[in-house]
C-alpha cells in the first residue's frame, strides 16, 4: 500500500473518527495539553471541530475542506486545530454545542466553533461549503474574516467573549423551586405529550421524527397507575409506527436514527447502538401490556441485528453504523422492484408484496424502502392462506433478502464500546429476557457485563470508551448512572450478589464524586476532572438519557434492592427540584418521568429463590405480566445475603420459594404457582389503593 501524503497528531489516538482524520493536510491535534499550550505560547485561535465517524455531513466537510490543501495550509499557519470525537469527550461537545446555540440559535454536526486561546468560544456554525452556497458562508471566506478580527479588532472579539462566558457559566438550578412529588404534576406531564402527539402518525413532534422509547415507557407506566387508555393507546401506536416504519430496518433488523419524513417512512439511514438499546426496553413493555406479534418481532430481530452486526468477541457492542455505503446514504439498505422479485418464488413475491404493498412506483430516490403497510392477519386473508403459511413465507423471503444485502458492501462501523450505550443494550436484554426467558439472550447479557467490568471498570474507575484494546477516557456521569442502573437488572437475573455490590459502590462513587448536594444537582464531570470553561450539567433527556435521569433512576433501584433507603431520599430531593419543570416540558423528561412514577407508585419486590431447574415455572408466571415498577429478583439462595431485603429467603423443603413483599413487609412465603398468583392479586390491589 502506497504511504500517505501526510500523517497528523491523530495517527496515535483509538477513535475511528479520529482516525478518519489523520492523514488530512490539516495539522489536527487530539484535545489535550499539548495542543492547549501551544495556542497559548502562540496566541492563536483555535479551530475546533467536533463531530463522530457515522456523521454524514462531517464526511462531506471532511472531502471538501479538510482534504483541500489551500484551506489546510491557510488553517496550518493561523490557527491550532483541535478534532474531538464528541462520543468520546460529551463534555466538551456539550459546552461548545450550547456555545453555538447561544450565538445562533441552532445546533448540529459538524460542530466547528473557533476558540480564543484560552478555550472561550468566539464564532461558530455547522457545515460550511468551501464556496458560499446554500445561504452559508464559504468556509476560507470564515477563515479570513475571523483572522482579520483577531488581528486588527481584538476589544469586539473579547466583548463577544465575555458576554458568552457569563451565559455559558449561568446554572438553571439558580432558577429551579422544588415542588413536592404529586399525581397532578404526573398528570400535568401526560396531558403535554398528549398536546404534542400526532393522532394520525404517532409520535411526539413532526419531522424529523426520533424513537421515542423514553416517551412509550413513560406512558405505559402512566397507564399502569392511572388506567388511562389514551396513554396506553398512545405509546403503543407509536411503538407500532416505529417499527412497522421505513425507519425500522425490515430485513435486517434494529432501528435507524430517526424519519425524515412525518410517516416514519424515509430514515436517516445511520444506525446507532443507545437508539436500539432503548428500543429493546420500550418492545419489551409494549409486547407485555399488549401481546403483539409485531413487538416481539421487532424485539428478536432487533437482538439478531445487535449480535450480528455490532458485536465484539469478547461481549461488549460497538457504537454506530455509517448512514452511508458507496459514496451514497442508504445504497445498502434500499431495493428496486426487480432486485426483489429475482430473488424471490413467485409464493415470496406475492407474500412480500403484498405484506409491504410494493408496486412498480419508486418510492425514494427511485428506490424502494421497506415498510409494512398491512398487517400479516389481514395479507393472509388476502392472499388465501393461512397465517402460518403467510409467516414462513415471509420469513423465507426476507431471509433471502438479508443474504443478498449481506453481499453489498456495507455502512462504514464505529467499532468504539462506549459504557453508557452499552448499559442501555444491558438494560435492554435483561429485560428481554425476563419477558421470554431465552437463555441465549440472558447470556448475551452476562457476557456483555462481564466485559465491561473487565475492560472499562479498572481499580475502582470506570472508563468510558473502548477500542483496540485501550480504555480512554474517565467515565462522565451519565456511564456511572446508566452502568448503575444496568447492574440491577442484571442481579435481578442472575442472583449474583457480585452485579448489586458494584452497582451500589457505582451508586456512591455518584454521590462522592458528581452530586452538587446544595443544588440537589449533578455535575456532568467528576469534580477532579480537566478544568473546561464550565462543567455542564445533563438535565434534559436527549437521545439518552440524561445522566441526570439516570442517577435518580440508579439511586431508586438500588436503594430499594440493597435496603440503604438514603438512596431512595437522595433521588427524591433530586427529582423534586426538577418537578415543575418536568411537568412543564415533558417530552423533554421522558425518563425522569419514568422515576417520578417509581417515586409515587412503588411496586412490590417478589424473590424467587431454587435451583435454576425448579425456579422456572415460577419466572415463566411472571413473563408476561406489566409490572415496570416491581423487583424481580431470581436466584439460588439468598439465606445469607449481605442486602437486607434479601436476608434469610432461601428455598424451603427443596422447593422454589416465592416471597412477595412490599415496602419492605414481606406475605408468608409460596411454594406453589396458585399460591404466588393469589399473593400478586392482593398486592396488586393493595398499590391500587
Amino acid at each position: 500500500m502506497a504511504s500517505e501524503k501526510f500523517t497528523n497528531h491523530l495517527i496515535h489516538e483509538t477513535s475511528p473518527y479520529l482516525l478518519q482524520h489523520a492523514h488530512n493536510p490539516v495539522d489536527w491535534y487530539p484535545w489535550g495539553e499539548e495542543a492547549l499550550n501551544r495556542a497559548r505560547e502562540e496566541n492563536k485561535m483555535i479551530f475546533l471541530s467536533i463531530g463522530y465517524s457515522s456523521c454524514h455531513w462531517c464526511h462531506v466537510m471532511a472531502h471538501e475542506s479538510f482534504e483541500n490543501e489551500e484551506i489546510a495550509s491557510f488553517l496550518n499557519e493561523h490557527f491550532i486545530n483541535i478534532k474531538v470525537d464528541r462520543e468520546e469527550r460529551p463534555d466538551l461537545d456539550a459546552i461548545y454545542m450550547e456555545a453555538l446555540q447561544f450565538m445562533s440559535g441552532q445546533g448540529g454536526w459538524p460542530l466547528n466553533v473557533w476558540l480564543t486561546p484560552d478555550q472561550m468560544p468566539i464564532f461558530g456554525g455547522t457545515y460550511f461549503p468551501v464556496e458560499s452556497a446554500y445561504n452559508r458562508p464559504g468556509f476560507l471566506t470564515v477563515l479570513r474574516r475571523l483572522v482579520e478580527l483577531y488581528e486588527q479588532e481584538p476589544d469586539q472579539i473579547y466583548e463577544r467573549v465575555n458576554y458568552l462566558k457569563d451565559a455559558l457559566q449561568a446554572d438553571l438550578y439558580d432558577h429551579l423551586e422544588a415542588s413536592t412529588l404529586t399525581d397532578d404534576l404526573l398528570k400535568h406531564a401526560y396531558n403535554a405529550y398528549k398536546e404534542n402527539y400526532d393522532f394520525k402518525e404517532g409520535g411526539f413532534s413532526g419531522a424529523p421524527k426520533f424513537p421515542a422509547s423514553m416517551g412509550i415507557e413513560f406512558l405505559l407506566r402512566y397507564y399502569s397507575v392511572t388506567q388511562n387508555t389514551d396513554a396506553r393507546n398512545m405509546a403503543l401506536n407509536t411503538l407500532r409506527s416505529m417499527v412497522l416504519g421505513g425507519i425500522y430496518d425490515q430485513v435486517g433488523g434494529g432501528i435507524h436514527r430517526y424519519s425524515t419524513d412525518s410517516q416514519w417512512f424515509v430514515p436517516h439511514f445511520e444506525k446507532m447502538l443507545y437508539d436500539n438499546g432503548l428500543l429493546l426496553s420500550a418492545l419489551c413493555d409494549g409486547f407485555q401490556v399488549n401481546h403483539e406479534s409485531a413487538f416481539k418481532n421487532a424485539l428478536t430481530m432487533t437482538i439478531e441485528f445487535l449480535k450480528r452486526d455490532m458485536l465484539h468477541p469478547d461481549g461488549g457492542f460497538y457504537s454506530a453504523l455509517d448512514a452511508d455505503s458507496e459514496g451514497e446514504e442508504g445504497r445498502y439498505y434500499v431495493w428496486t422492484h426487480e432486485q426483489i422479485k429475482k430473488l424471490l418464488t413467485d409464493e415470496e413475491w406475492n407474500v412480500i408484496s403484498e405484506h409491504f404493498q410494493i408496486t412498480n412506483e419508486p418510492l425514494w430516490d427511485g428506490n424502494i424502502i421497506l415498510h409494512v403497510v398491512k398487517s400479516p392477519d389481514k395479507s393472509a386473508q388476502t392472499l388465501g392462506m393461512t397465517i402460518e403459511k403467510f409467516e414462513k413465507l415471509k420469513q423465507s423471503a426476507l431471509g433471502k433478502l438479508l443474504k443478498e444485502r449481506s453481499n453489498r458492501i456495507p455502512p462504514g462501523k464505529d467499532e468504539k464500546i462506549i459504557t453508557s450505550w452499552n448499559a442501555l443494550v444491558l438494560k435492554g436484554l435483561c429485560k428481554a429476557y425476563k419477558c421470554f426467558g431465552i437463555e441465549e439472550w440472558k447470556q448475551l447479557a452476562v457476557n456483555n457485563g462481564e466485559f465491561l467490568l473487565s475492560k472499562l471498570y479498572k481499580d475502582g474507575i470506570l472508563y468510558r470508551s473502548f477500542n483496540r484494546d485501550q480504555a480512554r477516557h474517565l467515565g462522565y456521569l451519565d456511564d456511572y448512572a446508566l452502568f448503575s442502573e444496568a447492574l440491577t437488572y442484571l442481579f435481578e437475573i442472575t442472583g449474583s450478589e457480585k452485579y448489586l455490590q458494584i452497582s451500589m459502590k457505582l451508586a456512591q462513587d455518584i454521590r462522592e464524586r458528581f452530586y452538587d448536594a446544595s443544588k440537589q444537582a449533578f455535575d456532568y464531570a467528576t469534580k477532579d476532572h480537566e478544568q473546561l470553561i464550565s462543567n455542564p450539567r445533563q438535565t434534559f433527556d436527549n437521545a439518552i438519557p440524561s445522566g441526570t435521569s439516570a442517577s435518580i433512576a440508579a439511586f431508586i433501584r438500588v436503594g430499594h434492592l440493597s435496603g440503604e433507603l438514603d438512596y431512595i431520599s437522595l433521588a427524591q430531593n433530586s427529582l423534586e427540584r426538577l418537578a415543575k419543570t418536568m411537568a412543564e416540558h415533558a417530552t423533554a423528561f421522558g425518563y425522569n418521568l419514568q422515576n417520578m412514577v417509581q417515586l409515587l407508585y412503588p411496586g412490590e419486590e417478589i424473590v424467587i429463590t431454587g435451583s435454576e431447574e425448579k425456579r422456572k415455572p415460577f419466572e415463566k408466571l411472571l413473563e408476561d405480566r406489566y409490572a415496570p415498577l416491581s423487583f424481580q429478583i431470581s436466584g439460588k439462595d439468598f439465606e445469607n445475603s449481605n442486602f437486607s431485603p434479601l436476608y434469610g429467603k432461601s428455598a424451603i423443603d427443596n422447593k422454589a420459594t416465592v416471597y412477595v413483599c412490599k415496602n419492605f413487609s414481606c406475605r408468608e412465603p409460596a411454594t406453589t404457582i396458585d399460591a404466588v398468583k393469589e399473593q400478586i392479586k392482593l398486592t396488586k390491589k393493595e398499590l391500587s389503593n
